[in-house]
């Protein structure tokens, strides 16, 4: 695949994203993907995946990613080495955006960078020198997300409309932000966990799963 033509793609995806984080000066872009080797007829490094391994190992040809187990490790595994990268390029002031929305053209993704099956992407990321710093979002309190020995929602309802009011009073929810007014109308108060419940509400990528059946990832 040519890096212009690379480039030129990613360029209209992140200009066509509202990014918060503008980029002066995009150094390079590319593709998580994760491979199961099983089905590639050639060596091919997957970034960060363990089921892409050389395939003259009796083991390796052996995995089909039949099962969601062996799926679900890949997908980690890449998870993790995009998340390095992240925290070795922002450690030497550059600024970064994993795109996942790439996955809602992913048929033109396969395309443009040639997927053979058993290979789909993760997610784009794009670096570069960011050209102003951006406010960070205030977070989930550590008592909501973790967990000490064992799981506990204690209080959660409490800790979350604690969160959603500390949130609000800084940053309330715009009218052009709220997800699915078609469906649910203008929320009066414009709150995060408003904001994602009606997100969650509907699926999303619903052809996804068919979509990595056709390209060789049987799931069942």
């Amino acid at each position: 695949m040519q890096i212009q033509e690379c480039y030129k793609f990613f360029r209209k995806l992140i200009n066509g994203y509202n990014l918060k984080m503008q980029i002066k000066k995009l150094i390079f872009i590319f593709f998580i993907f994760i491979s199961n080797s099983a089905l590639v007829k050639e060596y091919v490094i997957g970034f960060g995946s363990c089921i892409d391994q050389d395939l003259p190992q009796p083991i390796w040809q052996a995995i089909e990613a039949k099962n969601v187990d062996t799926f679900m490790n890949s997908v980690i595994d890449v998870a993790l080495a995009m998340q390095s990268i992240i925290c070795a390029a922002e450690s030497i002031g550059l600024g970064v955006c994993p795109i996942s929305m790439i996955r809602n053209i992913i048929e033109e993704v396969k395309v443009i960078c040639e997927l053979p099956k058993g290979v789909f992407p993760i997610a784009g990321l794009a670096i570069g020198w960011p050209d102003q710093k951006s406010k960070i979002s205030i977070r989930l309190s550590q008592d909501i997300v973790t967990h000490l020995n064992k799981y506990n929602e204690k209080d959660l309802i409490h800790k979350i409309n604690k969160y959603d009011a500390k949130v609000f009073k800084k940053d309330p929810i715009p009218e052009k932000k709220q997800r699915h007014i078609d469906l649910y109308g203008v929320a009066k108060k414009g709150t995060w966990s408003e904001n994602i419940s009606r997100q969650l509400s509907v699926p999303e990528r619903s052809y996804f799963k068919n979509w990595l059946k056709k390209n060789g990832f049987n799931l069942e």
